[in-house]
């Protein structure tokens, strides 16, 4: 049996696809290789950037999806269904379609828990948003592209205060 590659994100702040993505592309991933795969989805109005940022001595990469009209971030509904058709028309390599599927899949479910309703009708609002998918399926890309077998983390920073979402301030 061959040995595992492993990643692992130390979460002391909380997370993101942002950071995810940064640390994927500060590991030597190309982004250009996360767009050209990305550009297999059909869903546009966004670009991908980059920029080399230092915060506390510390540097690194921020990766950052930008919309053409930043209005679209709250006004894209998708059903799992719709996402999970998205994923699966794309031309990426099944085991991303299948990852990010399951990741959506995960989310969904919780979502239909918290709701208490059905998967088949929970509609993600700011997860069914390009810039999450583009986030989450990116990662997933990114990943992949490192042969990660096995993802870990530290435990979530949760912090506390409010945000504005879909459903109201939580």
């Amino acid at each position: 049996m061959g040995s595992k590659r492993a990643i692992y994100f130390d979460c002391f702040s909380g997370i993101s696809g942002d950071m995810i993505l940064g640390g994927l592309v500060n590991l030597g991933i190309d982004l250009k290789t996360i767009r050209k795969g990305l550009q297999t989805l059909d869903i546009k109005g966004y670009k991908l950037t980059s920029r080399q940022v230092k915060r506390n001595g510390i540097t690194g990469t921020k990766v950052n999806v930008v919309l053409d009209r930043p209005s679209q971030k709250q006004h894209h509904f998708r059903s799992f269904i719709d996402i999970k058709n998205l994923i699966d028309k794309s031309d990426l390599p099944q085991k991303v379609k299948s990852n990010s599927i399951e990741i959506f899949h995960r989310i969904g479910k919780a979502e239909a828990q918290i709701h208490r309703t059905a998967l088949s009708k929970i509609h993600f609002h700011e997860l069914g948003a390009i810039d999450s998918i583009v986030d989450i399926v990116g990662g997933t890309l990114g990943m992949s592209l490192l042969n990660v077998d096995l993802v870990y983390s530290s435990p979530l920073n949760t912090g506390e205060g409010l945000v504005k979402c879909e459903h109201g301030v939580l």
